[in-house]
């Protein structure tokens, strides 16, 4: 099933993030804000918004930082609380971090 947004009577599906499609569906939307669920979905889609709609805020949901968690996960959950080392995070890690830093500046 597509990955789509309700547009109230229709829906667009949202496969491809580049396309014009996308971009003038945006345009008409005008959002004020735009919440991404994952930093996957930042990655996708927020170049889309940060060309169609600069002045939305941008936020990033980091309820989960699910490179964390995956790197607990990894460790195999040994009974101690400690924060990963950079290199047990691994390559999600940097790139949620930068999803984050895409998210709280403004240029």
């Amino acid at each position: 099933m597509p990955l789509s947004a309700p547009t109230g009577r229709s829906r667009l599906p949202l496969r491809r993030p580049n396309d014009s499609a996308f971009d003038g569906w945006l345009s008409k939307l005008e959002p004020d804000c735009v919440l991404f669920e994952r930093f996957h979905v930042e990655e996708r889609f927020g170049c889309g918004f940060e060309r169609t709609c600069p002045g939305a805020l941008r936020m990033l949901d980091t309820v989960d930082l699910h490179s964390l968690r995956s790197a607990r996960e990894r460790l195999g959950g040994q009974g101690e609380v400690r924060i990963p080392s950079v290199e047990e995070l691994g390559e999600d890690a940097l790139r949620e971090l930068a999803s984050v830093l895409r998210s709280i500046s403004r240029s």
